[in-house]
């Protein structure tokens, strides 16, 4: 089978890296409005038709490439940082040349570019190819058509607005993630990426709260021997062991079910809306697929095994005592011997 093209890329040596929603956006945005622009020249004479549909045109390059995400993206943002620049500085050289004067959709299209550079090159690159285009402008505008100059401003505090803007989103996104990224650590456990205690508490309010027309299966887990795995193969055997059965847990149970490492080596996993033949049957699941689990080590480790306690919350009142109950069944399913649940 052959390999699918690289995604956007920053460099050659650099990983992969699939580029913003928001530069798709910013060029959408620039497409639209150099449609409007053309269908309003058309419909009031025309005057502009050409450069505004070789606007148009460029804009529609970009979103396509934007969408098919298989350029180079160091070769998309050289090719952004010459080309926009330059063909739009030429329109505005011609125009002032020729007539004298600088046609009001031009200055537009100077703040449309700014944003594109904004949207797809590094911070300063596209500061400093901000800056020379409206220098550039600035001196054609005023050597060959001074009385355009109102529009010049416009045009530059719109460029400045929109650095600031993408200055100020940049920052905002960062704490964003940033903030994310702590949310997830302090309800994720780090070894397993299952939910920890924290996280699964919260997880099984809600669901509680969800599920008040229905119920809620609790299926509590305790690895068999675990201590034993840790004495005769060490901590890191142990913490492969924990890894793999929270994952064999999960791929059992299904993707409606929510995996909480509750302590040490147990496993809390909850879901709603079930009825008991189905909560049955994905015990049985659950502790069949552990069996697959084989302690890392030389050669073929021994099999890993579970004691499960299953309990629904129509059996009791609240949550504290539902979790109560899923342990005491796990203790009876442990004292039979494990590798079972109750």
């Amino acid at each position: 089978m052959s390999r699918p093209p690289a995604p956007f890329t920053d460099s050659p040596g650099t990983p992969p890296k699939r580029l913003s929603s928001a530069y798709f956006q910013v060029a959408v945005m620039s497409c639209t409005s150099h449609g409007a622009l053309l269908l309003f020249d058309w419909v009031h004479g025309g005057q502009h038709l050409g450069v505004l549909f070789s606007a148009l045109l460029v804009s529609v390059v970009l979103v396509a490439l934007l969408a098919w995400g298989r350029m180079p993206l160091h070769l998309l943002r050289g090719a952004l940082a010459w080309s926009l620049p330059v063909w739009v500085l030429g329109l505005v050289s011609v125009a002032a040349i020729q007539t004298g004067q600088v046609p009001a959709p031009y200055f537009l299209t100077l703040a449309i570019v700014t944003a594109v550079l904004r949207a797809t090159l590094p911070a300063r690159q596209a500061a400093r190819a901000t800056l020379a285009l409206m220098t550039a402008a600035g001196g054609v505008v005023l050597g060959w058509a001074p009385d355009q100059t109102p529009l010049l401003i416009n045009a530059a505090f719109l460029a400045g607005l929109i650095g600031f803007l993408a200055e100020h989103g940049v920052t905002l996104h960062a704490e964003r993630q940033y903030s994310e990224a702590l949310r997830v650590l302090a309800v994720t456990d780090a070894l397993t990426g299952t939910l920890n205690r924290r996280g699964g508490e919260v997880a099984l309010k809600a669901l509680m709260q969800e599920a008040r027309l229905g119920q809620v299966a609790v299926l509590l887990l305790d690895i068999d021997r675990f201590k034993g795995i840790n004495d005769r193969f060490g901590h890191a055997a142990g913490d492969e062991v924990l890894s793999q059965v929270a994952r064999a847990a999960g791929r059992a149970a299904g993707a409606d079910v929510t995996v909480i490492r509750w302590g040490g080596e147990e496993f809390l996993l909850a879901w709603s809306a079930v009825q008991p033949a189905q909560a049955h049957e994905v015990a049985a699941r659950v502790v069949r697929a552990v069996r697959a689990v084989r302690v890392p080590g030389q050669g073929q480790g021994p099999a890993v095994t579970v004691s499960a306690g299953l309990a629904f919350s129509d059996e009791v009142h609240g949550l504290e005592a539902l979790v109560q109950l899923a342990d005491q069944r796990m203790y009876a399913a442990k004292q039979a011997g494990g590798d079972r649940w109750e």
